[in-house]
């Protein structure tokens, strides 16, 4: 049975509003799951001698408005009421609004029904202000088994007569909170005063100690880079929608996903350093998105060089066989990166971004980085800050200019091509020299080019200095000189040659001129999910294409078929080391004129039905086996490594 409204007026808090706050929200909201319905009392004070835009929520039917204690006009109560300055004291508006039912799914974005509830800030179920700082206290109400959480500080929650009640107070002053109702299981973890908590359905809740362990170690990883955490915990809350979301102090995450081993990793050190850029840090979007790459920096990457060299090296080569596959067409500047809606504006956004990071913490010294990243964290906390924000912090920690180096980076579409030239060895008389020449396309970018000289004793490694069509330098050998290598660990954003770019998946994917071609037979079953396969690859959409076709080809096929289409194709044979495994083989191949073409070959309609979910997550690969939906072998095809080497005996 759902509280009266005027009972719910007496359970507003006691704890004390944020100082800076122009606007003040109490906000009292029962859910009833089941048959969808929202009730909200909402009370706003706005400070003395401010005016406000009350903006009402769109999806919501406002019952009743007053301002200080006087009902409001029907003609205010549209969809927007203009509140006047106050000369005398707080403006206090009190609004009654509620939804029956909540017009939406649970496929994806808001929703209230059976499984629970998900209302995320600014999806119009709450009234709002645009302008100023704000602050917002909650209770929710739910039926038990259901319980809520918002973001924001938990103050204290209770389950008497069936129901659940909590009580929230926001942390992030620029954003509405957001709500999430599910049949949780609830977990804890009192981290350094940090409150921890998982949001799992009981099927899950096994979980829960692997997820809080992971929370506690990345925060403590990434408070030691850059400052305090901003929040006074965080909360992973499992959805029943196929998202991963994140919020202030809080990810919610498809609960699908939740035992698989990348989410309890990289990507919840993803979610948990967005607390501090995003969160913590707001982004200038009308300058471009700088938090993505630097999240993606400190997060996927950190965990990638906190395992070792090796796998720091795989990402940043990762990296650049995802722009190698980027079309031009499909290039921006990183300035004009403002959220990832497809494929290719993350090559751009997550991954060129982050290696700008990564260049620029090898042209600094690690000391000047990571000051320049604290300083930036102090200076701009629950601020708005741009691209130019950040270079002027590590300028002010570095004491140097770096106006030229972020604006090749951030300016320019594309990466620069290289070339090493010939290279002699010389033997002097206290030492072994070693003379390269360098070049690079146009325009010319101005680079630090990692050279390595491996000698009878060891290797070397030495910076190059290349900020012209061509360059050089003699460089000392600790020995008798046998190879010269240029950038050999990938450590500049920059094209690959070609015998660094074997083919992958995302060669077909990015592509903007794609050709699909069925090769099912007559079975329709099959043509349905080849076509629905290619949807959930493709980046920027194909045509379908029934002979040769010139531009990158996706092949669809049952194995039956796909020796007489790879013919017609020009595309070779099924690989040896593929042919005759599992229930699905995928595979890339480049034909003679260098166009790629993606193969994915199934026994049967309920394999081709099985790589709908799984194989668009694996598009860094040039080959997989599948059996069913479960991915058996993966992997990159071999590059020769001796594009940018040169043998000196």
């Amino acid at each position: 049975m759902r509280l009266r409204l005027a009972v719910l007026l007496t359970a507003l808090f006691v704890a004390p509003w944020h100082a800076f706050a122009s606007v003040r929200h109490d906000v009292s909201v029962v859910i009833e799951p089941e048959d969808g319905t929202v009730t909200v009392m909402h009370s706003l004070e706005i400070a003395a001698g401010k005016g406000a835009t009350l903006v009402l929520p769109d999806r919501m039917t406002v019952r009743s408005a007053n301002l200080n204690g006087t009902p409001m006009p029907a003609s205010a109560q549209g969809r927007t009421i203009e509140i006047g300055p106050v000369a005398d004291g707080a403006a206090r508006v009190t609004l009654t609004y509620d939804a029956r039912p909540w017009p939406g799914t649970e496929t994806r974005g808001p929703f209230v029904g059976p499984s629970g509830a998900f209302l995320p800030g600014g999806s119009g179920w709450l009234a709002s202000i645009a302008d100023g700082a704000q602050s917002y206290r909650l209770a929710v109400e739910v039926p038990l088994p259901f319980r809520s959480v918002v973001t924001g500080r938990l103050i204290d929650e209770t389950e008497t007569d069936g129901r659940h009640r909590a009580r929230f107070q926001s942390e992030a002053p620029h954003e509405q909170p957001s709500l999430f109702v599910g049949r949780f299981v609830v977990d804890e973890r009192l981290h350094d005063g940090l409150r921890l908590r998982t949001y799992f359905p009981a099927s899950q809740s096994g979980l829960s100690q692997t997820y809080l362990a992971a929370a506690a170690e990345h925060i403590d990883r990434l408070a030691g880079q850059i400052g305090p955490y901003p929040f006074a915990g965080f909360a992973i809350v499992a959805s029943p929608q196929p998202v991963g979301l994140g919020f202030p102090g809080l990810t919610y995450v498809s609960e699908r996903i939740l035992p698989l081993p990348f989410m309890q990793g990289r990507s919840l050190a993803h979610e948990v350093a967005h607390n501090w850029w995003g969160n913590g840090v707001g982004v200038d979007y009308a300058t471009g998105n700088w938090a993505e790459g630097l999240t993606t920096f400190m997060a996927d990457y950190g965990l990638a060089e906190a395992a070792g060299p090796d796998r720091a090296r795989a990402m940043r080569l990762e990296w650049l066989r995802d722009f190698a596959a980027l079309p031009a067409a499909r290039d921006l500047p990183l300035r004009r990166f403002t959220y990832k809606a497809h494929d290719a504006a993350q090559v751009v956004g997550y991954n060129k971004a982050a290696f700008l990071f990564v260049m620029l913490r090898d042209l600094l010294g690690e000391d000047d980085f990571y000051a320049g990243l604290r300083l930036f964290w102090q200076k701009n906390q629950f601020r708005t800050a741009s691209w130019d924000d950040l270079r002027l912090a590590f300028e002010e920690a570095a004491g140097t200019e770096l106006g030229p180096f972020f604006a090749q980076w951030l300016d320019r579409a594309g990466a620069p091509s290289l070339a090493l030239g010939p290279a002699e060895a010389a033997a002097e008389t206290d030492r072994d020299m070693v003379s390269v020449r360098l070049s690079q396309s146009s325009p010319y970018y101005d680079l630090q080019i990692p050279i390595r000289i491996e000698t009878e004793q060891g290797s070397a490694d030495h910076r190059v200095p290349l900020a012209a069509a061509e360059g050089g330098a003699r460089l000392p050998a600790s020995g008798r000189p046998r190879t010269v290598a240029l950038d050999p660990d990938h450590e500049l954003f920059r094209r690959l040659a070609p015998g660094e770019a074997p083919p992958i998946l995302r060669d077909v994917t990015l592509a903007a001129n794609g050709a699909l071609r069925i090769e099912v037979g007559d079975d329709i079953a099959a043509q349905s999910a080849a076509r629905a396969l290619a949807g959930r690859l493709m980046d920027a959409g194909l045509q379908e294409a029934t002979g040769m076709a010139n531009g990158p080809v996706l092949l669809i096929a049952l194995e039956r078929r796909v020796d007489q289409a790879l013919d017609e194709l020009n595309a070779g044979p099924v690989p040896a080391t593929l042919a005759g495994r599992g229930t699905a083989r995928v595979w890339t191949v480049r034909r003679e004129d260098a166009t790629p073409v993606l193969v994915v070959a199934a026994q049967d309609t309920a394999a081709l039905e099985a790589l709908l979910r799984p194989l668009p997550h694996y598009k860094r690969q040039s080959f997989l086996v599948f059996e069913g939906s479960r991915a058996t072998e993966r992997g990159v095809w071999p590059a020769d490594g001796r594009a940018f080497t040169v043998t000196l005996e």
